[in-house]
């Protein structure tokens, strides 16, 4: 569902067979409601096979949380986290499938999802590289209420030979969550 207006070579059906390796270190105190301990997430692949694949690239993703506790129930968070991708062999441009984006509440809150980084008539067309950093202190309201205050930024950039880190958007906040087992 691309917008017409997308340069040739992003509408394409293609196929591609990659293999990758996803390595996780999670030291956290829970996996759902962590208040202390760091969480490291990687990801690399590859699809350099002409014969079983319509595009080539290689591609890296990652990121680094780190929980912190203070008195009273608070908990300072950080993530920071970035992704690139790029064409290898005859695969001139990546397809829109399989590029970055950011926006949206697990990389940049205060924006619509994936709605950062370069445009086509208004849709975003994603891009080679993206980086995000999520900030908030969380505190205790009353039983399982909770709430938060946040500053993330982070971009997209369509070529990763281009990456200008005075194109990050900003986004700071309040929010309210309620703390459920599941």
């Amino acid at each position: 569902n691309v917008d017409p207006g997308v340069p040739p070579g992003d509408l394409l059906d293609f196929n591609y067979t990659a293999v990758f390796l996803a390595p996780t270190l999670d030291l956290r105190d829970s996996a759902l409601n962590p208040t202390q301990g760091i969480l490291v997430t990687s990801e690399f692949s590859t699809s350099p096979s002409t014969s079983l694949s319509d595009v080539q690239f290689w591609s890296a993703r990652g990121r680094f949380s780190y929980f912190f506790p203070f008195p009273a129930g608070i908990v300072f968070a950080t993530s920071f986290q970035g992704g690139i991708i790029a064409p290898i062999k005859d695969t001139d441009t990546i397809p829109i499938a399989l590029r970055e984006f950011a926006g949206g509440t697990n990389s940049v809150r205060g924006f619509k999802f994936e709605s950062i980084g370069p445009k086509v008539n208004g849709e975003p067309t994603g891009g080679e590289v993206f980086l995000a950093l999520q900030t908030e202190i969380r505190f205790p309201i009353w039983g399982s209420l909770q709430g938060a205050v946040f500053c993330d930024q982070g971009g997209v950039w369509f070529e990763r030979t281009r990456v200008d880190l005075t194109d990050l958007r900003y986004a700071v906040g309040a929010g309210l969550r309620f703390v459920t087992p599941a």
